[in-house]
């Protein structure tokens, strides 16, 4: 990602896992899943995937001169998840979802832009 404009880098990642979501929606229905499995070891691989996403994001917000990037990305990831759930499990299209976290991220970092001008 670091070839990308700082200002990119975190719609491109969200597109991706969008992409990855709609390539596979069964991997994110076992992802949902895993949360209700009571097993220390499980926990313990979604908490390390959950950081590293989230660091990832930090990141590319970070690049970007967002205020307070690890703000931004438990935002942007609660959305993610919230968008994933609603195309797997209500029937909702990955186009709307791709325009929904498209038009968040570009709020994010548009904030922080027009923040540095005042």
């Amino acid at each position: 990602m670091s070839d990308l404009a700082p200002r990119t880098r975190a719609g491109t990642r969200v597109r991706i896992a969008l992409d990855a979501f709609e390539a596979d929606p069964q991997f994110f229905r076992v992802n949902v899943l895993l949360y209700a499995v009571d097993d220390p070891q499980v926990h313990a691989v979604l908490a390390e995937m959950l950081m590293s996403a989230k660091q990832a994001l930090v990141g590319d917000f970070d690049a970007a001169g967002v205020a307070d990037p690890p703000a931004a990305a438990t935002i942007t990831w609660s959305l993610l998840s919230t968008l994933g759930a609603g195309v797997v499990s209500y029937g909702r299209g990955f186009a709307q979802a791709r325009g929904v976290a498209d038009a968040f991220v570009a709020l994010i970092v548009a904030g922080m832009a027009q923040q540095c001008e005042n």
